[in-house]
């Protein structure tokens, strides 16, 4: 077993913020889903299993932290008082099992009795827990624990599934494939609308908007669209190209220096320079996120690494990432980045002197009549009115991503675990990327007044743009390829094509599609996955094609949206 207190260079040394013997409250936030590197020179044992002794006060966070980022766990821990401060021993290994788990150190009687039983009141097991003497004073360390055992597996109320909206003779075969992939996938519950060369002829809800109040779905439920968000998105920015705003062979970089993103902060990697608005909106710009680690997700960790208690910001998140090295040149591949959307929606907000959101409110929402689309918000209070719960299959508790800014002292009496939807990430940082709710009409209503005859939310020629292969495709040997804000797909007679998007947060699953004979479609879900793990959206995709291939036009009966 690897000993690094031996050897002083073998551990990150930080400057300390407290005095021989001040002592140190640190709380660990994990969740088991954090990735990031580690210091090379750190040294693991073959097992797995790795013991570091003697670790001052002014150290353990940052160790802890360096933990989390590699999906280790504490499995031992000893405080020990050495020099006239409490030093820790602490063994770990890596976090096989995803446990959801949090360690305080150094808390005085006190506060240590309120935080027992304020997690226990949560579900939450004390793991390890040991003591210390110091200045006559006893000092705990405690570590508490859910294991994926202890979360309850979604029930969904027995009987008929509900329904809303408008049944017609032509759309039986749709209501039946909604009510049996809700039924086969255990998913609580479903809006879907459909649209025939611009107009909307089926929209319905399967399914319940809340499971435990049992308050059954409505077309009109507003739901998280997740990466939907991107194709509105990519739109305000060819209408800005359209506008002489923006170039899409424009370099990123004077944008973000222009609006005071970047200014004071040089990219580590000169690569970026060869950034360029096209390289985003087709995920070529070179951010691959390293072993699936993408740092919008990670706002409470973000909050730890820069030290500060505020909220995270996109532009800190931004800030972030210029500091990290590309993963390839721009432009010689794709690799899917929500931070290069989010970079657009700063990008925008540059170019405009508006918000993201004003600008897209203005510019895309209330020409289409999209109503009721709106900024996503976190935390189940600020839960719209019309506005969904959102389930997982595992109804799981999560450390809040905002306890990474709090301080201290308000960490030991505010630790309270949250459902996974409404608190492991930031919806409001994701504005540009995953941050818009909508309904399914909403949509469809964006699709139709993207090639609309008349006022169009972009020009033909930009829509025959935002379909556009990236440099490194060759379209004539690959069918599928991401576009501007869409996946796009060959299909039908010449110059055919199919747009579409799938997005996927906790608690949401979410299709839009565009298909080359006329029809559309859009569908969210309030739960991502089913019990196999397998995204709601990607499942039904296949399935509500190859019934839209069986469904003769003439069939459809077309009404008019508002």
């Amino acid at each position: 077993m690897a000993d690094v207190s031996r050897n002083s260079q073998q551990r990150r040394r930080l400057p300390s913020r407290c005095s021989p013997g001040r002592l140190l409250l640190v709380l660990a936030l994990v969740t088991g889903v954090l990735a990031t590197t580690v210091a090379a020179d750190e040294p693991v044992a073959a097992e797995g299993v790795e013991q570091h002794d003697q670790i001052p006060a002014a150290e353990i966070s940052e160790f802890v932290r360096e933990l989390i980022g590699r999906q280790m766990i504490v499995t031992a821990v000893k405080p020990r008082v050495r020099r006239g401060e409490i030093h820790v021993d602490i063994t770990c290994q890596p976090n096989s099992k995803n446990v959801v788990w949090l360690i305080l150190f150094n808390q005085m009687d006190e506060d240590y009795q309120h935080s027992a039983q304020e997690y226990q009141t949560q579900g939450l097991v004390q793991e390890l827990h040991e003591t210390v003497r110091f200045n006559r004073n006893t000092y705990h360390t405690s570590m508490w624990v859910q294991s994926d055992d202890d979360a309850v597996g979604l029930k969904l109320p027995d009987g008929r599934l509900p329904e809303a909206g408008t049944a017609a003779l032509w759309s039986a075969p749709v209501d039946e494939l909604m009510r049996r992939f809700l039924t086969d996938n255990r998913l609580p519950g479903a809006t879907i609308a459909l649209s025939w060369n611009g107009d909307v002829v089926y929209d319905r809800a399967f399914g319940y908007a809340d499971v435990r109040a049992q308050t059954a779905m409505h077309p009109a439920s507003v739901m998280r669209i997740a990466s939907l968000s991107k194709p509105i998105t990519a739109t305000a920015v060819l209408q800005l190209v359209e506008r002489g705003r923006l170039r899409l062979d424009d370099p990123v970089l004077p944008l973000l220096r222009q609006n005071g993103v970047l200014t004071d902060v040089p990219p580590a990697d000169p690569r970026w320079g060869q950034i360029q608005l096209r390289h985003l909106l087709q995920h070529t710009g070179g951010m691959a996120p390293p072993d699936d680690f993408d740092p919008m997700f990670q706002s409470g960790w973000l909050a730890n690494q820069l030290g500060q208690q505020r909220a995270v910001t996109a532009v800190d998140v931004i800030r972030y990432q210029a500091s990290q090295p590309l993963q390839f040149t721009p432009g010689m591949r794709e690799a899917y980045s929500n931070v290069g959307y989010n970079i657009l929606g700063r990008v925008i907000e540059s170019a405009t002197g508006l918000t993201y959101e004003q600008y897209v409110r203005r510019r895309i929402l209330d020409p289409a009549g999209m109503k009721s689309t709106r900024p996503g918000r976190t935390r189940v209070k600020d839960r719209a009115v019309d506005e969904v719960t959102y389930h997982t299959q595992r109804d799981s508790k999560v450390l809040p991503f905002w306890l990474g800014q709090q301080r201290a002292a308000e960490l030991v009496r505010n630790t309270e675990l949250v459902p996974e939807p409404y608190g492991r990430w930031d919806l409001e940082m994701m504005d540009a990327d995953s941050g818009w709710t909508s309904t399914s009409a909403d949509l469809l209503r964006f699709v139709a007044r993207l090639e609309a005859p008349d006022q169009p939310l972009i020009s033909s020629e930009s829509f025959r743009i935002m379909r556009q292969a990236p440099a490194h495709v060759d379209p004539a040997t690959t069918f599928t390829w991401y576009g501007f804000g869409w996946n796009v797909r060959t299909a039908g007679a010449e110059d055919g094509y199919s747009l579409w998007h799938i997005g996927s947060l906790a608690g949401t699953s979410s299709l839009l599609f565009r298909r080359s004979d006329g029809f559309a479609g859009a569908v969210l879900f309030n739960c991502d996955t089913n019990p196999q793990g397998r995204q709601a959206a990607t499942e039904l995709e296949p399935l509500i094609h190859q019934l839209l291939n069986d469904l003769s036009p003439p069939q459809v009966s077309v009404s008019r949206p508002d």
